[in-house]
């Protein structure tokens, strides 16, 4: 899993990526032939016998019989400098401590909080379509949890499946649950109760399947998810306090697995629950217990005009995998928001947030779009 809090990579990567594309365009190459994602390019090693190249025709080295300058494009300058523009807007604060402006970052700064779904279309031998869906309420399952599953089917004349089975099975296939039914309208709501099957020994990776019968034909798909034990649980949001132009938001855990953890919450206001700041933190963590903080900057807070009270949701505990190890694993809260205090705005200091290489970086982007 790639963690949106790995912030200290985001700025270089924005660099490298212009860079690419800039090189794509420069040299003319077909940026879709570049990343064929479902497609096998086998190489074989050895000697291949060519004939003889034929030799290359003279080129014409004249500055005006030269390709035009792909930098000089208005277009791509343009774009060029509405990166900056962003890249500009989002400098006042820290990669740490961002300001929520609109409910599609929102839904980016829920990593585990937003529904799973998948669906595919399906054609009908006798020419009808429908289209089946899954659904879950996340990606991310702890032991003895409730696996609750939507299964759809869609049809735009009406059509209904005369029998479903849906299954939960392991990365080999082998069958973990399972429920079967022929009682439901166009959406059967099933689960699947964890704590009522022995999951010692059930993989990371499982998948829910569900095989639909509709007009005859059976209908197949599968969708992914992560069932594991919490190595950290959230226990506590101690007493926040400001220091500088940061409020301070001690978090307390219990650590189950030591290693090394990236957190992510979202402030929202007490008052009238509308997000407000974004929250990271990265470190170490070791059991049984302890603690990091979130740091919240003034500018991000002063965005949003509440002085708070506040409170802490969305809460992401994810341990970063270490050698040897194949995946990374995931925490839990121990409930879903946390009361964090307010202050007035007048008890912090206004120190602008500022970060000598996010100035360079955009001075670089700014340089590249009056190219």
């Amino acid at each position: 899993m790639k963690h949106s809090f790995r912030y200290l990579a985001l700025g270089a990567g924005l660099i490298v990526g212009l860079s690419v594309l800039l090189w794509a365009v420069a040299s003319g190459s077909d940026p879709d032939r570049s990343d064929r994602r479902h497609t096998t390019t086998e190489t074989t090693a050895g000697t291949a016998a060519f004939p003889p190249a034929a030799p290359a025709p003279a080129q014409n080295t004249d500055p005006d019989e030269s390709e035009p300058n792909p930098y000089a494009d208005a277009a791509l300058n343009s774009q060029i400098l509405q990166v900056a523009d962003m890249y500009d807007a989002n400098m006042a604060y820290p990669p740490f401590s961002q300001p929520i402006r609109s409910a599609e970052q929102l839904r980016q700064f829920q990593p585990n909080h937003t529904p799973s779904h998948t669906g595919l279309p399906f054609e009908l031998e006798n020419g009808d379509s429908v289209k089946l869906s899954i659904d879950l309420d996340r990606y991310v399952y702890f032991s003895n949890e409730v696996i609750p599953v939507a299964v759809s089917v869609i049809s735009d004349k009406g059509l209904s499946a005369s029998a479903m089975e849906v299954r939960l099975v392991g990365d080999q296939g082998q069958e973990l649950m399972s429920h079967v039914t022929s009682d439901y309208q166009k959406q059967w709501l099933t689960a699947f109760d964890t704590h009522t099957a022995s999951t010692g020994d059930w993989p990371i990776e499982l998948q829910v399947q569900a095989r639909v019968t509709v007009n005859g034909e059976s209908l197949f798909m599968s969708a992914p998810l992560r069932y594991q034990q919490s190595v950290a649980e959230l226990v506590a949001v101690n007493y926040s306090d400001v220091n500088g132009e940061y409020l301070t938001i001690p978090l307390e855990f219990d650590v189950e697995r030591d290693g090394y953890y990236f957190l992510s919450g979202n402030l929202y206001s007490a008052e009238t629950g509308n997000a407000l700041v974004h929250l990271e933190a990265e470190g170490p963590l070791a059991g049984p217990h302890d603690a990091m903080d979130f740091r919240a900057h003034i500018a991000a807070l002063q965005l949003s005009g509440d002085e708070g009270p506040y409170e802490l949701r969305d809460v992401a505990i994810v341990r970063t995998s270490e050698q040897g190890e194949n995946y990374d694993l995931y925490g839990r809260a121990a409930k879903p928001g946390f009361h964090v205090e307010g202050f007035d705005f007048g008890l912090y200091q206004q120190v602008p947030y500022e970060d000598p290489l996010q100035q360079e970086r955009l001075e670089f982007l700014k340089t590249l779009g009056r190219l």
